[in-house]
């Protein structure tokens, strides 16, 4: 989740409102909260701090569940209904529960407000590629991998297509690159063990 465009009060805010409905929410991150809020006031650090309680709220979200995650952000929404971060959590949550079609929508707002937000496109993509949209996910992951070849979730996000649309070997490279970036994502690994299988049966 990106750096949040709003000042370090309102932003706290939105945190801590998002906290307050997801519980179990350990105490240690609520002071965690609150000293990032203060350090807001002294310079970029402290951004980059309170940038990383929006991430652990977002990295929280799997075991909270999907009805109780859905529930904070909206009610976030709805104090900050322009926060674009905001909304890219709420585009990832309704991912995380497979609501894709719902999920479309949101993620083409946030691109329509700032199309240079990356992680967007990443989400619409998953979206997209989970509806049977394979041809339009590939046009957003192809802007995220210019943007950015290092991309490994956009490169692995892209193999799927690939694999979908039965372009095994050009997949296979798309795995391969990703892995290369980041040897530790397992999904990416289990991708690309998974269609080495298949590559190999058909020899």
């Amino acid at each position: 989740v990106g750096i949040v465009e709003m000042g370090s009060d309102r932003m706290m805010g939105m945190v801590e409102l998002v906290a307050s409905h997801l519980s179990p929410w350990p105490e240690s991150w609520r002071m965690e909260i609150r000293d990032g809020a203060d350090q807001m006031r002294h310079g970029n650090m402290a951004e980059l701090k309170c940038g990383g309680m929006l991430s652990k709220i977002h990295d929280r979200l799997g075991e909270l569940g999907f009805v109780a995650a859905l529930r904070g952000v909206t009610i976030a929404l709805k104090q900050h209904p322009d926060n674009l971060s905001a909304q890219q959590m709420h585009g990832e949550i309704l991912n995380l529960g497979g609501q894709f079609e719902k999920a479309v929508p949101v993620f083409q707002d946030i691109i329509n407000r700032d199309g240079g937000r990356l992680d967007a496109r990443r989400g619409l993509a998953l979206a997209m590629s989970r509806t049977n949209r394979l041809q339009e996910a590939i046009i957003e992951l192809q802007v995220i991998i210019a943007a950015n070849p290092d991309d490994a979730r956009a490169l692995n996000y892209m193999g799927a297509c690939q694999a979908d649309l039965g372009h095994l070997q050009e997949a296979e490279r798309f795995f391969q690159k990703s892995t290369a970036i980041d040897p530790t994502d397992q999904n990416t690994l289990d991708n690309l063990n998974r269609l080495q299988d298949i590559l190999k049966n058909r020899r």
